[in-house]
């Protein structure tokens, strides 16, 4: 249902109704989770996203040079300016999604000649992320209202995404947590994509520095005792915006965490302020901007749960996966359709009641049903 042609090849259009488009981020994790099912489906994404690659600074629509972009879209309403995303770019992690999908599809296929043809668009893509990178090391977006875009440029995109533990908003330029954990893969993941066309070695070693002293960043910047996870971002000032969140469950995903680290990420995501029984919430019941049938503050994402789950299972945190796993398999089993929307309501599982579905939810849509099909393709590996 979501399928369509283009010039690059076939892609997954990213939701029925409202977002019947290529999107960065969202294109990018869904063809990572259909890498093993459908390659085909990931080089056609890298391909059509490369063709939109950023050139120029625009500081309305948001794109710089090297930067992917966060929509496109073709039609009477894009062309008369009536919406703002013909080719919008606020996005602040699709750059880095682009490499790491690169790297994987690599690995996968084996295609060093599509990491030859697209050298362009993932070397501009990792050299947009590091010009993105501030004083402190930190990849961040200037959060606020860029004409009518978007106020967060996270997955986690809403204007009240991103809080302190007060539940007061936070604004200025922000470090989401997972977007520094995508940029620590990505740099590892530029790194062997330059050693598998026999890139220079000083600028290879120089990739995985940077690397590994992000890995170290991400977690003397972001950690915090008192919430035994880490917190969902970092303003300018270097305060944490302190609430748990599912956020943190995406660096295990990227693999940037130590093992005790991951093991405490996990833990924390199965306690009952996160766990319903269908799935980790996106954010824990005792914050004050808890909602259950929000967008960003409550409620249940399956691609989210993917991401946590493949993460888990990377650590070897099988109790863990599995447990999301059949989380998202009974909730899929229980909706009429018999398939997973995009997101649904944060309410604990209880008998006889279905998931509570979020009112202007999609479905299909892509990344939760493309996490299904990798759930089963992983299934037994």
């Amino acid at each position: 249902m979501l399928m369509a042609t283009s010039p690059q090849g076939p892609l997954a259009l990213t939701g029925v109704p409202y977002y019947v488009t290529l999107f960065g981020r969202d294109s990018l994790i869904t063809s990572w989770f259909l890498l093993d099912a459908a390659p085909g489906i990931a080089e056609s994404t890298l391909r059509s996203l490369a063709a939109h690659q950023g050139k120029i600074d625009d500081p309305v629509t948001l794109e710089a040079p090297g930067k992917i972009a966060h929509e496109l879209r073709d039609s009477e309403l894009a062309r008369t300016g009536d919406v703002p995303y013909g080719r919008y770019y606020g996005t602040a992690d699709a750059s880095a999604l682009y490499v790491l999908l690169m790297r994987d599809h690599w690995k996968a296929t084996g295609r060093t000649d599509l990491v030859a043809n697209l050298a362009h668009a993932w070397r501009g893509a990792i050299a947009w992320c590091r010009r993105a990178q501030g004083n402190d090391g930190l990849l961040r977006y200037a959060s606020g209202p860029h004409g009518r875009g978007l106020v967060n440029n996270s997955w986690k995109d809403s204007k009240d995404s991103m809080s302190y533990a007060d539940g007061s908003l936070a604004t200025g330029p922000l470090a989401v947590v997972e977007v520094q954990g995508y940029l620590a893969a990505a740099l590892d993941a530029a790194a062997e994509l330059e050693q598998a066309l026999a890139g220079d070695k000083q600028h290879i070693e120089s990739l995985r520095r940077e690397a590994a002293d992000l890995r170290e960043l991400i977690d003397a910047a972001f950690w915090n005792d008192a919430l035994g996870i880490h917190a969902i971002a970092v303003d300018e000032d270097g305060r944490q915006c302190d609430v748990v969140s599912s956020n943190p469950g995406h660096l295990l995903w990227a693999g940037v965490l130590s093992a005790p680290r991951a093991a405490a990420v996990a833990d924390r995501l199965m306690q009952p302020d996160m766990w319903t029984g269908w799935g980790v919430r996106c954010l824990s019941m005792r914050e004050r901007r808890y909602q259950p049938l929000s967008y960003h503050n409550g409620s249940v994402w399956p691609h989210d749960n993917g991401l946590i789950a493949a993460g888990a299972k990377r650590y070897g945190l099988t109790e863990t996966s599995d447990k999301i796993w059949r989380g998202m398999d009974a909730a899929a089993a229980a909706f009429a359709d018999l398939r997973l929307p995009e997101l649904f309501g944060g309410y604990e599982k209880v008998p006889a009641r279905p998931p509570i579905p979020y009112a202007e939810t999609c479905s299909p849509q892509a990344w939760a049903a493309a996490a299904m099909v990798f759930r089963t393709m992983d299934k037994g590996k």
